[in-house]
């Protein structure tokens, strides 16, 4: 009997799918992810259940809607009223462990603030920054100040790439792939980065990468908010957005496309890395995100609190053995739930 599968999952946060050229952006370079939709199956209407971090990977665990796994707002917030995923939850992580898969996971949990992965199925998990590589970090906070309200980090950092946040996790990636390709028993490994997810601190060449200027305002930009919901209007007040113009707006698109691209890098890595490790030929590779990101699309940043496509959209992209499917682009309805019974 052949070696089941292998299953590696990089996962974002925060990144909408149009942000990506496979996905018709015509400004943000995404190569790799590129070049991956061509061998790879493309999901072109893929969604989010909701869109907080939180609720949505938990959605992404165990196949359910939030109203079913309880996790309803992120687990960080109001811990009074707001729980974690169950413990108990039947989850992929469970599943595959179950069926004799060795469970890797690295980077952003954001799930459960009292239960780690290890907990959920997974045989090791390291953390968003390791402590023997915390001190390599060099980034120097930037702020962009919305008067009167809070303070937003975007800017150019001073440490390397491969310093930051995604590169360091990338390295640690890269030894369990390796690692894990010696072995005869099938693995799984999921990377969470927190990126593109605001706040963009990114280096060169990233952090210069798009000129302001030429990024062009989204279609619904100047929509009014007259006849919508007064949520969507007190969403826009509660950023101080009131009096941004578009200028200001490009300034943080800018940082963000360079952050996705930075991205793109790093799953170029990976995919050298299983490619280097010989087992390209047995191994699935999914690159999704959680939810989107408004960046100014409706007068609105971040995400939650409305059901916008920017928001609820998410890339997914699989790449089967063997160039099964490659060059397919499905267009039917999906969603993040449906990855856990799959």
């Amino acid at each position: 009997m052949s070696k089941k599968p292998n299953i590696i999952l990089f996962f974002t946060d925060q990144l909408r799918a149009d942000a990506l050229a496979c996905y018709g952006n015509d400004i943000c370079k995404t190569p790799n992810l590129d070049k991956l939709a061509t061998e790879s199956i493309v999901f072109d209407y893929a969604y989010c259940p909701i869109s907080v971090c939180s609720p949505s990977r938990a959605s992404l665990m165990s196949g359910l809607y939030p109203h079913n796994h309880k996790t309803m707002i992120n687990t960080h917030i109001a811990p009074a009223f707001n729980v974690g995923l169950p413990l108990e939850t039947p989850t992929f992580s469970k599943v595959l462990k179950e069926h004799g898969y060795a469970m890797d996971y690295i980077g952003k949990w954001h799930v459960n603030e009292e239960h780690d992965p290890t907990e959920f199925g997974f045989d090791r998990h390291l953390e968003i920054i390791p402590d023997e590589t915390i001190n390599m970090i060099k980034e120097e906070a930037v702020f962009l100040d919305f008067p009167g309200g809070e303070n937003l980090m975007c800017a150019p950092s001073k440490c390397s790439v491969e310093e930051t946040r995604t590169g360091l996790l990338m390295d640690k990636a890269q030894q369990f792939i390796k690692e894990r390709a010696q072995q005869e028993q099938a693995f799984f490994l999921r990377m969470d980065t927190s990126a593109p997810h605001f706040f963009n601190i990114i280096p060169e060449p990233y952090a210069s990468m798009y000129d302001p200027e030429s990024i062009p305002p989204w279609g619904n930009f100047d929509e009014s908010f007259e006849g919508k919901p007064d949520g969507h209007l007190r969403k826009h007040q509660e950023w101080h957005l009131e009096d941004k113009d578009w200028s200001w707006w490009q300034k943080l698109l800018a940082f963000y496309y360079g952050d996705v691209s930075m991205q793109d890098y790093f799953v170029g890595q990976m995919l050298d890395c299983i490619k280097d490790a010989g087992i390209e030929d047995n191994t699935i590779f999914i690159f999704a995100s959680d939810h989107g990101d408004s960046m100014g699309s409706h007068k609105h940043f971040e995400k939650g609190g409305t059901m916008y496509e920017e928001v609820m959209r998410v890339p997914l992209i699989i790449k089967m053995p063997n160039g099964e499917g490659a060059g397919t682009r499905c267009k039917e309805f999906v969603q993040l739930m449906d990855l856990m019974p799959t």
